[in-house]
């Protein structure tokens, strides 16, 4: 594997997203359900192989790299799928979160809901694995395999599966956004780096806000923003443990966000865009509801900001959280 595009150390010490996303192993609640994908920890070298949905005949291969690891409190399994034509030109840059949903018992990544169903087969002893993705027109009655990956796991024979492995961030974080792409990222930008939060939820105005921290940084070559928003009880323990992925469509000019709650048991994918001196989202609540939701951030300075979240129930909007947050000032 030999990788350019892996952030120095130095520069991954002082990131944003270093001490709050990799884990070093399973979460108690998890421990048990994550077998399969936990076979999948550490690093990958692949060869991704299209094939035609119309005659099943060869479209391309294109070499590539898999990393994985745990992240979001050891709930959930974070890969990063870096992926080069055969002269080395990058094509492909992505990140996928998996995590393990217990009210469901089932497993839930942030592809759901994209019309490609996963075909994976783990990890062997002999450290060879493959992986692939169907696609469907028509909701599900019928299914072609588009993309079939078979990888070899990096590292000696002895080496076995690391199943403490935690996030590889020299794959993940960046130090910057990407270049040319500047003025589009400021959108969500401003917010890279970490916030002492203050949060209020839906039935709760008269008691104390909850209290937290939420932290974004720059991934995927400088491409997307992901964040953590981690929510505390008063007891210290975590209440809500947030992990989204933020990514500007240049193409269609706005922000889609993908976002997991491990530990709340909450997906949710939404749009954004600028308006009225702030950001405002709008997406679906919770995988398989149908409920809308929208977020707005306002009422931004230099060090602070305003958040707002509601929810459409019974013909109206009803405000479920709202969160003052203040820049964390550099010790």
């Amino acid at each position: 594997m030999q990788s350019t595009l892996r952030l120095h150390q130095s520069a991954i010490k002082t990131h944003p997203l270093a001490g709050v996303l990799p884990a070093a192993g399973p979460a108690p609640e998890v421990a048990g359900h994550d077998e399969l994908l936990a076979r999948m920890l550490g690093s990958w070298d692949l060869e991704k192989r299209y094939i035609s949905v119309g005659d099943g005949s060869p479209e391309g291969r294109f070499p590539a790299e898999w990393h994985f690891g745990r992240a979001a409190g050891g709930r959930s399994i974070q890969d990063v799928l870096i992926t080069r034509k055969p002269n080395g030109d990058l094509v492909g840059y992505g990140s996928t979160l998996r995590s393990y949903d217990e009210g469901r018992q089932r497993l839930v990544d942030d592809l759901a809901g994209s019309g490609r169903r996963p075909i994976q087969r783990p990890a062997r002893a002999d450290r060879r694995g493959m992986a692939g993705a169907r696609l469907s027109d028509d909701g599900g009655e019928h299914w072609l395999t588009g993309l079939v990956m078979e990888g070899t796991r990096v590292g000696s024979a002895t080496d076995g599966i690391d199943l403490e492995a935690p996030l590889p961030l020299p794959y993940l974080l960046a130090d910057r956004p990407a270049a040319g792409l500047e003025a589009d990222l400021a959108t969500f930008g401003w917010l890279v780096g970490s916030w002492d939060v203050r949060v209020r939820s839906l039935g709760s105005e008269d008691e104390e806000p909850l209290t937290g921290e939420w932290h974004f940084g720059w991934v995927l070559e400088g491409r997307s923003i992901e964040d953590v928003l981690i929510v505390s009880g008063a007891n210290g323990s975590p209440r809500a443990f947030n992990v989204s992925i933020r990514t500007f469509d240049h193409r269609a000019g706005r922000w889609w966000i993908v976002r997991q709650d491990a530990l709340a048991g909450e997906f949710s994918i939404s749009l954004a865009w600028p308006r009225d001196e702030g950001i405002s989202t709008e997406g679906q609540w919770r995988l398989g509801d149908t409920i809308p939701f929208r977020s707005r951030f306002f009422g931004i300075a230099e060090d602070a900001f305003k958040f707002e979240q509601e929810i459409f129930v019974d013909g109206s909007w009803q405000r479920l959280q709202t969160i003052d947050a203040i820049r964390r000032v550099a010790a």
